[in-house]
């Protein structure tokens, strides 16, 4: 007898109107054999996170399939209170329910609306992704000084860009470079920066969610920013951490992070919200200092924040991110002194 096991679970709300809920789903149906993740013998485990319209679209959509079941009556509409704790319940029970049905019937459990739901977006290939990464930084370490413009300078602070049309990468838009020397241990200044808890103290309002923690440390994370005027931002991104420099593997009392844009089955896109793309992102942590105890803090950034944003002005704002990388600064020096 064919298995297939579904679980309704963990509703968060994004976007401040979106309610979305994790699809746990364990099965042993050919249909399924190359998505999702083995669980055992023939048995794949598939986990998506779906928005409440997505549910109610593939509701719909059963509901064509010819041979389709009596199917639990679709909760209705609420003018108010669409994401109360009693409702999102019911639609979670609901969901839930419409999944055992669909379990129970070869004529759903085929259909290619179904198949759709589930197999929209797999995950990354988390393997092949990292070794790219790191070819990548060093390319990045290995540019030509010459090739980088001054934008700003204040204090210990400088910002670069780099014009990529015309290169290998092929962009508009600007990468950019930003440095700051601060005057605390590096060992120290890591620990802080590291703890993503702590970068609403120089951030912003922004909102992180973990979707893949793997065994050598790198991760999978989708961040939301709440940012003026425009609509707000999220990113999904795959994140590798190393000891040394990208040039220099041995470099004592070194770590650098790179980050790239991914899709991630956890994290459908939200209502409202623009999924911005990053392409690559840089981050260093070394000594500096000509007795080694400040930090020279450094991050390469090439990123697209999509929407109706035009290159010059994307290009414009990079080249003012000097105030956040002093703010950062200015913040490890107090937080440091003060432990």
């Amino acid at each position: 007898m064919a298995r297939f096991e579904a679980e309704v679970s963990d509703p968060q709300l994004y976007g401040g109107s979106s309610m979305s809920y994790l699809l746990t789903l364990h099965t042993d149906l050919a249909a399924f054999s190359e998505m999702g993740q083995e669980a055992g013998p023939g048995l794949r485990r598939l986990e998506v996170r779906r928005r409440y319209s997505q549910f109610e679209k593939l509701y719909k959509r059963l509901l064509e399939v010819p041979g389709c079941p009596s199917l639990p009556a679709l909760p209705g509409k609420k003018l108010f209170g669409s994401n109360s704790a009693a409702t999102t319940e019911e639609r979670r029970a609901f969901f839930e329910a419409l999944m055992r049905v669909v379990g129970q019937s070869a004529a759903l459990r085929e259909s290619q609306f179904l198949l759709a739901f589930l197999n929209d977006v797999a995950v990354p290939k988390y393997e092949e992704l990292k070794p790219e990464l790191h070819e990548k930084c060093k390319e990045v370490f290995g540019v030509p000084e010459d090739d980088w413009k001054l934008k700003s300078e204040k204090r210990t602070g400088k910002v670069w860009f780099r014009k990529l049309d015309g290169t290998s990468e092929g962009s508009d838009l600007w990468m950019v470079r930003s440095e700051v020397v601060v005057p605390v241990n590096s060992d120290d200044f890591a620990k802080v920066y590291y703890d993503l808890d702590m970068w609403k103290q120089w951030t912003g309002d922004f909102s992180f969610r973990q979707l893949d923690m793997l065994e050598d440390g790198s991760q999978c994370m989708h961040v939301t920013y709440k940012t003026p005027v425009i609509d707000d931002r999220d990113t999904v991104y795959y994140s590798c951490k190393w000891a040394g420099m990208p040039l220099d593997e041995s470099a004592k009392g070194c770590t650098y992070t790179s980050a790239t844009s991914v899709l991630h089955p956890l994290a459908p896109k939200v209502k409202g919200v623009v999924r911005a793309h990053v392409f690559l992102s840089v981050t260093t942590v070394e000594p500096a200092g000509p007795d080694g105890s400040s930090t020279r803090f450094r991050t390469y950034t090439h990123a697209d924040p999509k929407g109706n944003v035009p290159s010059a002005v994307v290009n414009q704002m990079a080249g003012q991110g000097i105030s956040e990388l002093l703010a950062v600064a200015d913040f490890m020096c107090k937080y440091i002194a003060r432990k």
